[in-house]
């Protein structure tokens, strides 16, 4: 692009004002290095989502797990439920 801009002035006659070219590649200029910061955005944000879908679905599953852990040792009879088993009276 910035080839393009001084190959197309040293080509024009020197003048003081400024030439519709000139306008028009600065502004293309200026489109070509937005779009690229576009991406750079676009790519990083993108990322960000997904790491954040990540770590939700990974979180899910542990709560899950802790959740099936705690089932298992409620019923196995793990520490806490000896609170919870019949008493036994004699008579």
């Amino acid at each position: 692009m910035t080839t393009l801009m001084s190959s197309t002035n040293a080509a024009l006659p020197k003048i003081s004002y400024v030439k519709s070219i000139d306008v028009y590649l600065g502004t293309c200029f200026v489109m070509v290095f937005a779009s690229l910061l576009e991406y750079a955005a676009v790519g990083y944000l993108g990322k960000r989502i997904q790491m954040r879908k990540n770590r939700i679905l990974q979180l899910q599953k542990m709560i899950e797990q802790r959740k099936a852990q705690h089932l298992e040792l409620s019923h196995e009879g793990g520490p806490d439920a000896a609170d919870h088993a019949p008493k036994q009276t004699v008579s």
